[in-house]
């Protein structure tokens, strides 16, 4: 079998990120997973992109909300010591081929 390539959609960080951004405590678990259980990077975020930015049932967030959600899980991974990828704001073909080419 060979090496396989698995993209996760969020990781430990991102709950870190949250919990720290509504003022709430981060469980010990939770703080040790995200130093014992790394992923292999990079990792990729998407800026937040106002001109295609909309609420719906899933997406609950305002746009001001949506900005410090960014803020709060990138510097969270970093501060894991991560490399973040920013996806270009372009098309969900242009996305998906920008990360094809990083990760092949």
């Amino acid at each position: 079998m060979g090496s396989q390539i698995w993209l996760f959609d969020r990781g430990f960080p991102d709950n870190v990120g949250f919990l720290q951004m509504m003022g709430l405590r981060i469980p010990d678990e939770l703080g040790l997973a995200c130093k014992n259980y790394r992923y292999a990077g990079p990792i990729f975020v998407a800026p937040p992109w106002k001109e295609i930015y909309h609420g719906d049932q899933d997406r609950i967030q305002d746009w001001h909300e949506a900005e410090t959600t960014y803020e709060a899980v990138t510097s969270t991974w970093r501060r894991y010591g991560y490399e973040l990828i920013e996806l270009p704001k372009a098309s969900v073909n242009e996305r998906a081929n920008f990360v094809t080419n990083w990760i092949t």
